[in-house]
């Protein structure tokens, strides 16, 4: 029987050994917009835990959905 007390992102299975592990944000804020995140936990925790690599794919995805396209000079 394996011990599972790894710290692993749940998108892509990558564990803290591999690369940094942090929670996912519940929101983004992105320009004017504020966006929920979408939390897939399967278990009693309110926040998914998530790698670096996955969390910036899923950031650049939001941004296209973004409404507000004003740029601050």
């Amino acid at each position: 029987m394996e011990k599972k007390d790894t710290l692993s992102c749940e998108t892509c299975g990558k564990t803290h050994h591999d690369t940094p592990i942090i929670e996912k944000p519940f929101k983004l804020a992105f320009y004017s917009d504020v966006m929920q995140l979408q939390q897939n936990t399967g278990d009693y925790r309110k926040q998914e835990n998530i790698c670096l690599d996955c969390l910036q794919i899923e950031i650049n995805s939001l941004k296209k959905q973004c409404k507000t396209r004003v740029k601050i000079t």
